[in-house]
């Protein structure tokens, strides 16, 4: 089977200490038989081609340079070598899964994983590992929920999708030539300071094949409670509230040092439609400027509502997959290895996104789901990959990073300690939560 230059360019630009892994991780109460977890991850081998092949070379064709060298063959694959159970001593599941985040997947086999892990409490968790050449983040999840049912009285689970905004007006000819022009400008203008930026935090001399990876959750009524008081959406108050985390975690690990005025993301922008379920990958990168210099948090969250509000509205996800097919007249072993690419994806912070996920329980192998997290890889050496997810009335936002045990400040490293940063968004959220309700009293 082919493979897309945009499924190619995952495998090409993984390295030992970026690893382009996305996984799920299932919380249970109480663990799923595991001989009822293999079937369900065989049945899924049985319903996607995809995760029953593996990566096959191609040879190299002069007379097409620029092709993919690489496609999807049929092999014997042995389920046991995928599904695997695990039996910890102690109740490390954070330190287990940073673990398997830092594995890199064997390529001569199908690129995914599954760990059933059992805690000595008597709960259990999930992690399914996907190679992100198989697919994206959001094909990713609606292939998970596909090994689900809903709960018994509730509706099944819906596949996630981002909404975009897509008002329709009439308008004269002026008027369209002049919103096309102050888009084009808005964009360009972005591109220009992006290709400027210097960051000065989350920068690693050496790169780090071990990585930690933590989690928090909060109520999804209490963002709701914030977003209905201050006049925003979800996605703007979590990206406000998780800037403000870094914000204090930064000036808490450099004696109120900022560092940088404000933190350049890459937010995945999602082309599927609905109902889409197919394995490749159909999203694009937006850059988003979160400001983390400004003290005040009504102002901070006003401008990063802007900056999303430029995302939905310009033109700059259509400017990004049209850069996405250019790109396909070059090698994308050559384009990921090359060291403009590096320096590009070095820019950046990291990468954020944020997934609507069921607003019903689901149940896997007939065990409910109690909580549920999406691990993002990193987008460059010392960036964070955060995902937010929402799961029936809860919101987890998981942080994926290096290991801060070798880093040196004369070399100038400049980590930002991940267990600071979700101690801060607990309480960001909470300062914003007071401020809505100092505005509803």
């Amino acid at each position: 089977m082919a493979m897309t230059n945009l499924d190619e360019l995952f495998l090409a630009f993984e390295k030992p200490h970026n690893l382009m892994t996305i996984a799920g991780l299932y919380h249970f109460a109480s663990p799923p038989l595991f001989k009822d977890v293999v079937a369900i991850f065989t049945q899924l081998t049985e319903k996607y081609p995809r995760v029953r092949q593996r990566v096959a070379a191609v040879p190299f064709d002069w007379r097409n340079p620029v092709a993919v060298t690489a496609r999807w063959e049929d092999y014997p694959l042995v389920i046991s070598e995928h599904v695997h159970e695990i039996f910890l001593t102690d109740n490390s599941l954070s330190q287990e899964v940073g673990r398997l985040m830092s594995l890199q997947l064997d390529r001569s086999k199908a690129l995914w994983s599954a760990h059933l892990i059992h805690l000595p409490d008597g709960s259990a968790a999930l992690l399914s590992r996907f190679h992100h050449a198989i697919t994206d983040g959001q094909g990713s999840i609606r292939m998970i929920l596909d090994m689900t049912k809903p709960k018994e009285g509730y509706e099944a689970a819906q596949h996630p999708h981002q909404r975009v905004d897509s008002k329709k007006a009439s308008a004269s000819f002026f008027a369209v030539l002049f919103a096309f022009l102050f888009s084009l400008y808005i964009v360009l203008s972005k591109w220009i300071h992006i290709l400027s930026y210097k960051k000065k935090a989350l920068i690693k001399a050496e790169p780090s094949v071990n990585k930690e990876v933590l989690w928090t959750e909060v109520p999804l009524s209490e963002v709701k409670e914030i977003k209905n008081a201050l006049g925003c959406t979800v996605n703007d108050i979590l990206v406000t509230i998780l800037a403000g985390a870094i914000r204090e975690a930064i000036k808490e690990e450099y004696g109120g040092d900022l560092l940088d005025k404000e933190l350049l993301f890459s937010i995945p922008l999602s082309l599927r439609p609905v109902d889409d379920r197919s394995l490749a990958n159909k999203s694009v990168s937006l850059y988003v400027f979160l400001p983390i210099q400004e003290d005040d948090p009504l102002k901070r969250l006003q401008l990063t509502k802007d900056q999303l509000l430029n995302i939905k509205t310009s033109f700059e996800a259509s400017f990004a997959y049209t850069s996405l097919l250019l790109s396909s007249f070059s090698s994308p072993s050559e384009a990921s290895t090359s060291k403009s690419f590096e320096w590009f994806v070095n820019k950046s912070h990291g990468v954020m996104t944020n997934v609507p996920g069921p607003v019903s329980p689901i149940m896997f192998a007939e065990k409910e789901v109690i909580s549920y997290n999406a691990l993002i890889p990193q987008s460059g050496v010392g960036s964070l990959g955060i995902g937010i997810l929402s799961y029936f009335e809860k919101v987890s936002v998981s942080i994926l990073g290096d290991q801060n045990l070798n880093f040196s400040r004369e070399n100038g490293d400049t980590p930002v300690p991940i267990p600071s940063i979700l101690r801060h968004f607990e309480e960001q959220l909470r300062l914003y939560l007071e401020i809505a309700r100092s505005r509803t009293n």
